[in-house]
């Protein structure tokens, strides 16, 4: 869910959001979401984490990492692991068609996405919690938030937690060997 501070009457907004004003003289607080499809499905990022999206080059393959870890792939020169979340959220593999990377500021990830469908501003009034069987994943991912985009549901990410789980995922793994 986005970040939203409300403190004595006053409203402050992160920078990926957006005031607009109405013309009934009230405000609408939207952020810019990256709208993609990953095996048809529609997910978003808040566009502020997201550094580029490119065509699928090169993945350098790692020993023992899970399915959804294809292994890393190369920007300027400065390695990203990459994720497949087709396979993290179905246990499908994704089609390599184009690469989602982050900011390095948050991590230094990128995921296998189909293409981008959209870039939007949503109002942060339009966001809902997901329900597990509208975003057909795991049950790890079943609380996050989501908006309707288009007559679909857009499932929001949030990429620290995907992050958190792989993490958490490999440490077990890690242990296991």
């Amino acid at each position: 869910m986005p970040d939203l501070d409300e403190t004595d009457g006053e409203i402050s907004v992160n920078q990926d959001m957006h005031l607009e004003q109405q013309p009934d003289n009230t405000f609408l607080i939207t952020e810019k979401i990256i709208i993609f499809t990953v095996l048809g499905k529609q997910y978003g990022f808040p566009s502020g984490i997201i550094a580029e999206i490119v065509r699928f080059d090169t993945v350098f393959p790692l020993p023992l990492l899970p399915l959804y870890l294809p292994g890393v792939v190369s920007r300027y020169s400065i390695p990203y692991a990459l994720f497949d979340i087709g396979v993290l959220f179905n246990n499908i593999q994704s089609p390599r068609n184009k690469i989602l990377f982050f900011k390095e500021e948050f991590e230094r990830i990128a995921i296998l996405i189909d293409d981008v469908t959209d870039i939007a501003d949503i109002s942060i009034k339009d966001f809902i919690s997901a329900d597990i069987e509208d975003i057909n994943c795991k049950p790890d991912f079943s609380t996050a938030t989501s908006f309707k985009w288009n007559n679909e549901v857009v499932l929001l990410l949030d990429a620290r937690s995907i992050l958190n789980h792989v993490t958490k995922d490999i440490n077990i793994k890690k242990d296991f060997y």
